[in-house]
């Protein structure tokens, strides 16, 4: 089939006959315009509605003009270029470039390590403080502090006395006093005398510094068995005490793990998070309120 041309149209109208009986009044008329001359304009620029989402992602994080990001080619040159004209793999190393929190492996690692130990980054510097000063006192023995004791307060004289008086309680001052200007007399032999006893009441204190060490670490003991044993017969938590039928809330042994850590696991400092938020005053609010209202707030949530 040949194409019509321009022309050729053009020459066809010419050569239609002319409809004698087609009246001019017969087309229709535009009697009011003066409505569509004095429409107002709206000229405000608007934002696309279909704006790509991927051209509002990179808007938020900085790049405002999706279509002129300045871009590094293979020859090391920067130019401006289109989003959309860059391959997959180009476009990608963009978004990880802007996405990217800037962290080194290794900080990435202590966040990991942070998160998955429950612990803040200063427990973990002074847990670290105090294993590398441990190493250290076992490395130089003679550097580490000497423990201390009640009698090293007491002088020469202080515990010569003292110790007569305990033997011998009925003596006076005076008396006492003699026994003390006779035994120095002789000073070598009274410095010999002390020292002895200095030994021996420190001997019987350390004795009593052990033994209310292992009556503690016996209490501590005794309550995390208390403890653990609750926490295994603690299983669920109705929702509504007051329904019988009521949903019960399901407690996790993750759950469980949690509540005993917080309970009785200790810092650097002897300290468990709930023996430092009771010594917390709004923590300690928070934990009196949570025991008073937390089950009826739960019961009227549930109930809502």
């Amino acid at each position: 089939m040949a194409a019509t041309t321009a022309w050729d149209g053009q020459n066809a109208l010419l050569e239609d006959p002319i409809d004698n009986d087609y009246q001019i009044d017969n087309r229709p008329q535009i009697t009011d315009i003066t409505g569509i001359l004095d429409e107002p304009v709206d000229d405000t620029p608007h934002e696309p509605q279909d704006e790509d989402v991927m051209h509002l992602f990179l808007k938020e994080r900085g790049i405002k003009d999706p279509s002129k990001i300045t871009f590094e080619n293979d020859e090391g040159e920067t130019e401006d270029v289109d989003f959309n004209s860059l391959s997959r793999e180009e476009q990608l190393t963009i978004l990880q470039e802007i996405t990217s929190p800037g962290l080194t492996d290794h900080e990435t690692d202590v966040i990991n390590y942070l998160r998955s130990n429950n612990v803040t980054l200063e427990q973990v510097v002074d847990y670290f403080a105090n294993q590398r000063l441990e190493d250290y006192l076992s490395q130089n023995p003679d550097q580490r502090q000497i423990q201390s004791y009640s009698i090293d307060e007491y002088t020469n004289e202080e515990l010569y006395v003292a110790d007569i008086k305990s033997k011998f309680p009925s003596l006076s001052d005076e008396e006492l006093q003699q026994e003390l200007d006779r035994a120095k007399e002789n000073e070598d032999l009274f410095n010999k005398k002390v020292e002895i006893l200095r030994e021996t009441y420190k001997a019987e204190e350390q004795k009593q510094i052990e033994l209310n060490e292992q009556q503690v670490q016996q209490q501590f003991e005794d309550l995390k068995n208390n403890l653990t044993s609750v926490l295994y017969n603690f299983n669920e938590i109705p929702l509504d005490y007051d329904d019988p039928q009521t949903d019960m809330l399901v407690i996790e042994d993750a759950d469980k793990n949690q509540v005993l850590s917080y309970l009785l696991e200790q810092d650097s400092e002897g300290k468990s998070q709930f023996v430092r938020d009771i010594e917390n005053p709004e923590k300690l609010i928070e934990l009196a309120w949570l025991a008073l209202q937390g089950m009826t707030t739960i019961t009227e949530t549930s109930q809502y």
